[in-house]
């Protein structure tokens, strides 16, 4: 055990309690415990107030393969297809079966679904597979503004699928940005009706609702035209911490001050939850609390000197 590790957190809760050991808690209360650590630690990076600190914004990068031709057995009116595994990371992503777009949903079970029911009579069919969604992990709670694709530039943010098919229904050029932004698909022309072009990604937008209901909760990064080729992004996400859960396992803040800051946290949270603690000094621990809020806040900038936009009133 060192200092600030999980485990230490909870003997340290346990001292609160008469204990000198964590094992002198039991199940329930070594439970609770636990909890206690783990909410204090999320308040850390998302605190209640609506504050979030420099280091819950992390720098990521993904990158969408090019398009494959395959086979698909499906049939009419069913979202099941056969004959293909699809990758974990193509959730969200385009399939044309024939001369319709469907999106592919997930495994439900051991089966591959899609999110509409096939209009296609029952058959085999050479199918296109774009891989334009990308189920990003579960820690990831928030995309930042203007990722980025390598080698090309900003995306332009979409507010969701309905404003991508209002886009897409646009008689002359698809994808025309609205006023302000930054994307512009110059010369197209495309039949009314609902279509879907490829090429570079101008455009995103994040669904974080599960496909296939019961899966897993993820932000899934989707990107439109759909690219043909190899593409990377690089983008900022606001994340969650990893739940502790080993007794090795360390809180990852800067300066490593799990002792220092997240402990009054964890001791304020126990005195007022645990209803088996005794003692009269929750006001001194709250006060004790609040102190390391107060210091974490005002380091959670990480860059002192900033630009500064001012913003002129015209007489």
């Amino acid at each position: 055990m060192a200092s600030g590790d999980f485990a230490d957190l909870q003997l340290q809760l346990a001292y609160m309690s008469g204990r000198t050991a964590v094992a002198g808690l039991d199940a329930g209360d070594l439970a609770l415990a636990k909890q206690c650590v783990n909410e204090a630690y999320l308040d850390c990076y998302m605190n209640p107030g609506g504050a979030r600190p420099g280091w819950a914004l992390q720098n990521l990068g993904l990158q969408f393969r090019a398009t494959i031709t395959t086979n698909l057995g499906v049939t009419q009116g069913s979202t099941t297809v056969t004959g293909y595994t699809f990758n974990t990371d193509q959730v969200g992503s385009t399939v044309k079966i024939g001369n319709n777009y469907y999106t592919y949903a997930g495994l439900s079970g051991a089966s591959e679904k899609l999110v509409e029911p096939c209009l296609e009579a029952t058959a085999t069919y050479s199918v296109t597979i774009y891989h334009n969604s990308y189920p990003l992990a579960a820690a990831v709670i928030e995309v930042e503004a203007d990722p980025v694709v390598v080698g090309w530039g900003i995306l332009s943010p979409m507010n969701s699928r309905g404003e991508q098919t209002r886009w897409q229904q646009i008689l002359y050029g698809d994808f025309t940005p609205h006023a302000g932004g930054g994307a512009y698909m110059p010369g197209g022309y495309w039949p009314g009706g609902l279509n879907y072009p490829t090429g570079t990604p101008l455009y995103y937008r994040i669904e974080n609702g599960p496909l296939v209901g019961g899966n897993a909760i993820k932000c899934l990064f989707i990107v439109e035209p759909m690219p043909t080729a190899l593409t990377s992004v690089q983008f900022s996400a606001w994340v969650a911490p990893t739940e502790l859960s080993a007794d090795a396992d360390v809180p990852v803040l800067p300066a490593a001050l799990s002792t220092r800051i997240l402990l009054p946290l964890c001791r304020e949270r126990w005195a007022l939850i645990y209803k088996k603690y005794t003692g009269d000094n929750q006001e001194a621990l709250v006060r004790e609390a609040s102190v390391a809020r107060t210091i974490l806040n005002s380091m959670s900038g990480g860059q002192r000197n900033r630009p500064v936009r001012n913003v002129l009133n015209n007489c």
